[in-house]
């Protein structure tokens, strides 16, 4: 099931047309990714120092414009996961204002390098990932 992050778009959210720049949903998305690793103990593993994440590709769909006072809700799941790659899939409502699929790898921190999932962290994610065609 996905977790719900709940934002209130202010005034330093918006460019010079009044409402929130294509780049701030990046900010927005990335808030809402961190209040799930909070949420689903995942935050302390990348806490640790050891590794980091590093995005390798964002596919943004921009729907609808969000404005002033604005209460966006952004719903964030993992969508998938290999040996060093994971999918993160988010959506922000109450009606969809964008969507976006986030791939990102782990980075040693030691090496600066691309590293696999570590076992118990990859079945903490698997453990995650909706069953295909479940609705949610």
């Amino acid at each position: 099931m996905p977790h719900r992050t709940c934002l209130t778009v202010r005034g330093y959210h918006l460019d010079v047309y009044r409402h929130v720049n294509n780049a701030r949903y990046l900010e927005f998305l990335e808030e809402a990714r961190w209040d799930y690793f909070d949420h689903n103990g995942l935050a302390p593993f990348f806490r640790s120092g050891r590794y980091g994440m590093a995005i390798v590709h964002i596919d943004i769909r921009y729907r609808r414009a969000a404005l002033l006072g604005d209460k966006l809700e952004i719903e964030t799941a993992f969508s998938g996961i290999g040996r060093r790659e994971a999918l993160i899939r988010q959506a922000g409502s109450p009606r969809i204002l964008v969507e976006a699929d986030i791939t990102f790898m782990l980075i040693d921190q030691s090496s600066g390098r691309a590293a696999r999932f570590p076992e118990d962290l990859r079945q903490t994610i698997a453990a995650q990932i909706p069953a295909e065609g479940n609705a949610s």
